[in-house]
């Protein structure tokens, strides 16, 4: 049955694409969608729409693209919609002459337990820096980025040998669910903002190229929760001689050597690398230009011996 309150969307990426066929599949009205122009794809010159965008479309919803948030065009036309309420999903930041145009203002919606992992890459760096347990958070937006009062949050648990890739699979249905209660409970009048612990913050900051470079003197559990955030793309690396390895699976072993040490390698008993403290059993990983494979088909077809070094 449809809701005749009306919706606006900012969204970019997948995770903001599942969001809005959420909304979309619940009944709400969704009167505009705005979304980042089409870019060029990695392999060509061709542009590609954003996952939003084409889905938008799809749908059949009305979408305007943006570059800059501050464009007067952009707030005038949000203004003319007359949306009850907006909901911003993976976007750039809004202005207040955008985001408090709502009726009821704009929720976010944000993968952590807030005020913990603010930033554009809660998931990951909840891997990385082995939390046990995350969650979501919708709040009403504000004009300093994710410190707005909250609406909802869910916990999550995390595997100690859970991947980002396996997480993030799981925060999307909760994600749906939270902000779809979320919305339902704004229309009703039935939630109460509340504020946050400023004094409890703490980033999650863009991922960059060095990010996901292993420090082989770091303790195993520090290198395996690395691979761990960091797979299945855009992969924690190593050097090998000439070769950067992509790194994808791991496990911890009771062993020992020096850092990036070679204990054991061979197409019957794995790849195990020794770490600052105890050492790593290596699953999965991918040669330059070759697929994923695991490290005993991997070990068949490229030579490393024991006592060489990964750096």
């Amino acid at each position: 049955m449809a809701n005749k309150r009306k919706i606006v969307f900012f969204g970019t990426t997948d995770y903001s694409a599942a969001m809005l066929d959420a909304l979309v599949s619940a009944g709400y009205d969704i009167a505009l969608v705005v979304t980042l122009p089409d870019r060029p794809s990695k392999r060509g010159r061709k542009c590609i729409p954003t996952p939003v965008k084409k889905l938008a479309e799809k749908l059949g919803i009305p979408v305007v693209t943006a570059e800059d948030m501050r464009d007067p065009f952009l707030a005038e036309t949000v203004v003319g919609v007359r949306a009850d309420i907006g909901v911003i999903v993976a976007f750039k930041i809004l202005p207040e002459s955008v985001y408090a145009v709502p009726a009821l203002g704009t929720v976010n919606v944000h993968p952590s337990l807030l005020p913990e992992l603010r930033g554009p890459a809660p998931v990951r760096w909840a891997v990385i820096r082995g939390y046990r347990e995350t969650g979501v958070t919708t709040f009403i937006l504000s004009d300093k980025p994710d410190t707005g009062d909250i609406l909802l949050q869910e916990k999550l648990s995390i595997g100690p040998d859970e991947t980002y890739g396996e997480l993030f699979d799981r925060i999307i249905p909760l994600s749906e669910d939270v902000l779809l209660r979320t919305i339902e409970g704004l229309f009703k009048g039935i939630l109460e903002p509340k504020k946050q612990e400023h004094k409890k913050a703490t980033k999650a900051p863009k991922i960059k190229a060095e990010t996901a470079k292993i420090d082989w003197k770091l303790p195993a559990n520090n290198v395996h929760n690395l691979i761990r955030g960091m797979s299945p793309e855009p992969g924690a690396t190593a050097r090998f001689k000439t070769d950067t390895i992509k790194i994808l699976r791991s496990r911890i072993v009771d062993a020992g050597g020096y850092a990036g040490e070679v204990l054991v390698s061979n197409p019957k008993k794995g790849l195990v690398v020794a770490c600052g403290e105890k050492a790593v059993e290596i699953l999965e990983l991918q040669a330059p230009s070759k697929k994923p494979m695991d490290a005993k088909s991997f070990l068949c077809g490229f030579n490393i011996e024991i006592g060489e070094f990964l750096l």
